[in-house]
Order: structure tokens, then sequence, then C-alpha cells
């Protein structure tokens, strides 16, 4: 509750805790404490995010933009479509995602890595199996457009 208040102290006066801008040493010295706490703060949090090790958190990172795409999906149709598609393409293209992003994270060694493993082994393991997967896709994009024996004839 006391973090909403200070947001909100926040926003609306931007030298929180002061009243205004520092107007002696004293102040600034204050503020830039403050500052300084909040910037710890936030990379304590960034830090936690990226060193959880579990699996399914990292795969549904790597989908991040199937998320995005479902979102916006289902901002931007009326309340009809939402009924009769739920937009579905995007829901399909999340799920294979992220179970081909799980199956691809093992496959590199994610569930192998040792709890001292640094922020930087999980985030290379990461982008490897998303690189994976993005060959896949194109993989897969390229036998479905490539023409078959019937179309050249």
């Amino acid at each position: 509750m006391s973090e909403d208040i200070a947001a909100s102290q926040l926003f609306e006066n931007p030298f929180y805790p002061l009243q205004g801008p520092p107007r002696n040493a004293e102040e600034r010295v204050l503020l830039e404490g403050y500052i300084s706490a909040e910037k710890a703060s936030s990379a304590k949090a960034v830090h936690r995010r990226l060193r959880n090790g579990d699996l399914q958190a990292m795969a549904n990172a790597n989908c991040a933009d199937a998320k995005w795409a479902l979102a916006t999906c289902l901002k931007q149709r009326s309340a009809i479509e939402l009924l009769t598609t739920f937009c579905m393409h995007e829901q399909r293209r999340l799920s294979h995602c992220v179970a081909a992003q799980t199956r691809l994270l093992k496959q590199v060694g994610w569930h192998k890595l040792p709890p001292s493993a640094t922020d930087r082994e999980r985030m290379l393991l990461a982008m490897e199996a998303d690189k994976m997967y993005l060959h896949e896709l194109d993989q897969q994009e390229t036998q479905n457009t490539s023409p078959t024996s019937s179309d050249k004839e």
C-alpha cells in the first residue's frame, strides 16, 4: 500500500521525497540517495527476473511477439468477432511457440544449468533456443511455399 502512495506521489512530484527541486546540498544528497535506492531496487527486480530458472517462464519470454500479437488481436476485435473466432490463429501460434521453445530450451540444456549459472549463460541459452525456433519456422515456411510436382506441370 505504501508503494502505491509513493508511486502516486512520484508521478505528482518528480522530486519526491522533496516538495520541489533541491534548494541546498543537503536536499540534493537526500534526492540522490532516494534515486540511488530506487535504481538499486529496480536492478534487483530485473536481476531476480533474469535469474528465474523456470523453463516455462523463459519459454514464455521467448514468445513475447506471439503474446503481443494475441493481445493486439483481442483488443482490436469486435465482440462478435471475439465470440466467433476468439483470435484462434494467434492463440495457436502462441501455444505452438511456447511448446517449441520449451522443447528447444531442454534441447540446449536449460534444465541442466546449475543454480550458480550466470545471467549471461542463461540468456545465451535462451537466445540459442530462439534462434533454433526461428530456423524451424523458416523451414516450415519454405516447405509450405515450395511448389509441389503437380504445381510444376
